[in-house]
Protein backbone atom coordinates (compact mmCIF):
# COMPACT_ATOMS: atom_id res chain seq x y z
CA UNK A 1 0.00 0.00 0.00
CA UNK A 2 1.34 3.35 -0.86
CA UNK A 3 -0.01 6.40 0.89
CA UNK A 4 0.37 10.41 -1.29
CA UNK A 5 -0.21 12.99 1.42
CA UNK A 6 0.89 16.35 -0.71
CA UNK A 7 3.48 16.07 -2.50
CA UNK A 8 4.69 12.74 -1.04
CA UNK A 9 4.25 9.17 -1.54
CA UNK A 10 4.60 6.57 1.59
CA UNK A 11 5.00 3.34 0.96
CA UNK A 12 4.03 0.38 3.26
CA UNK A 13 7.08 -1.26 2.49
CA UNK A 14 8.94 0.86 3.60
CA UNK A 15 7.48 2.16 6.72
CA UNK A 16 4.01 1.80 8.47
CA UNK A 17 1.21 3.31 7.10
CA UNK A 18 -1.97 3.50 7.92
CA UNK A 19 -5.38 4.99 6.22
CA UNK A 20 -8.67 6.03 8.69
CA UNK A 21 -11.49 5.17 6.50
CA UNK A 22 -15.15 6.98 7.11
CA UNK A 23 -18.62 4.79 6.60
CA UNK A 24 -18.26 7.26 3.49
CA UNK A 25 -14.75 6.30 2.35
CA UNK A 26 -15.31 2.50 2.71
CA UNK A 27 -18.29 2.51 0.96
CA UNK A 28 -16.86 4.43 -1.76
CA UNK A 29 -13.98 1.76 -2.21
CA UNK A 30 -16.38 -0.85 -2.23
CA UNK A 31 -17.93 0.40 -4.86
CA UNK A 32 -15.07 1.67 -7.16
CA UNK A 33 -14.60 -0.08 -10.85
CA UNK A 34 -12.36 -3.15 -11.26
CA UNK A 35 -9.80 -1.19 -12.99
CA UNK A 36 -9.60 1.56 -10.30
CA UNK A 37 -6.88 1.97 -8.75
CA UNK A 38 -6.92 5.08 -6.39
CA UNK A 39 -8.88 6.96 -3.98
CA UNK A 40 -8.35 10.84 -3.07
CA UNK A 41 -10.22 12.88 -0.65
CA UNK A 42 -9.45 17.02 -0.73
CA UNK A 43 -10.60 19.71 0.49
CA UNK A 44 -14.30 21.46 -0.26
CA UNK A 45 -13.85 23.33 -3.19
CA UNK A 46 -11.29 21.73 -4.75
CA UNK A 47 -11.55 22.00 -8.56
CA UNK A 48 -12.15 18.22 -10.28
CA UNK A 49 -8.92 18.90 -12.29
CA UNK A 50 -6.81 20.09 -9.68
CA UNK A 51 -7.40 16.92 -7.94
CA UNK A 52 -6.90 14.43 -11.28
CA UNK A 53 -3.85 16.52 -11.91
CA UNK A 54 -2.04 16.03 -8.89
CA UNK A 55 -3.67 12.11 -8.50
CA UNK A 56 -0.90 11.45 -11.47
CA UNK A 57 2.28 9.83 -10.05
CA UNK A 58 5.09 7.40 -11.51
CA UNK A 59 3.85 4.09 -11.10
CA UNK A 60 0.06 4.67 -12.94
CA UNK A 61 0.87 7.60 -15.46
CA UNK A 62 -2.82 9.33 -16.53
CA UNK A 63 -5.63 8.79 -13.96
CA UNK A 64 -8.74 8.19 -15.70
CA UNK A 65 -11.97 9.31 -14.00
CA UNK A 66 -12.92 5.29 -13.62
CA UNK A 67 -10.18 5.61 -11.20
CA UNK A 68 -11.08 8.07 -8.98
CA UNK A 69 -14.24 8.12 -6.47
CA UNK A 70 -13.43 11.62 -4.40
CA UNK A 71 -15.17 13.31 -1.45
CA UNK A 72 -18.19 15.32 -2.08
CA UNK A 73 -17.97 18.83 -2.80
CA UNK A 74 -15.02 18.43 -5.33
CA UNK A 75 -16.16 20.47 -8.34
CA UNK A 76 -16.98 18.30 -11.74
CA UNK A 77 -17.08 14.91 -10.56
CA UNK A 78 -16.67 12.27 -8.00
CA UNK A 79 -19.31 10.93 -5.36
CA UNK A 80 -22.27 13.78 -4.25
CA UNK A 81 -23.12 11.73 -1.58
CA UNK A 82 -23.55 13.42 1.94
CA UNK A 83 -21.47 12.61 4.63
Amino acid sequence: MKVKIGDIIYDGEDQMVMVILSDKDKYNIAHMAPEAHSYAAAPEGTPWTDLVDWMVYSDVGTVGDAAIIAQGGITGGGDDREN
